[in-house]
């Protein structure tokens, strides 16, 4: 464990030393080729990401449209058969009487 340790501790020395040397004798110019590439990959990633923030927004839009659409029909399709909605009337606790049990409880209290 120690040589490992030892050996990543001397790994990171000498790169930063060759990084010195390096920088000193070519003056930069290597390290500035580096820089300009970078600059070009974030370009690009920049404009991926916002070719991808716009489908993402379009797919949204598509989606939305299509839940309104979903939802008008079901209006109208409930309207031509007379059936009311029953969103109100579900018991979402998936518990039977769970309000009634609740106010026999408090009631008995009385």
């Amino acid at each position: 464990m120690f040589k490992l340790i030892r050996r990543v501790i001397s790994t990171i020395i000498l790169a930063s030393i060759a990084f010195f040397v390096i920088a000193l004798y070519y003056g930069g110019d290597k390290f500035l080729w580096f820089g300009t590439k970078a600059q070009e990959a974030g370009q690009e990633v920049r404009q991926l990401s916002e070719r991808a923030a716009d489908k993402a927004d379009e797919i949204k839009a598509q989606k939305d449209s299509i839940h309104d659409l979903y939802q008008r029909v079901v209006a109208v399709y409930h309207r031509f058969l007379g059936v009311k909605p029953n969103t109100a009337d579900k018991d979402t606790s998936g518990k039977k009487g769970s309000d009634e049990d609740k106010n026999k409880r408090v009631n008995q209290d009385n």
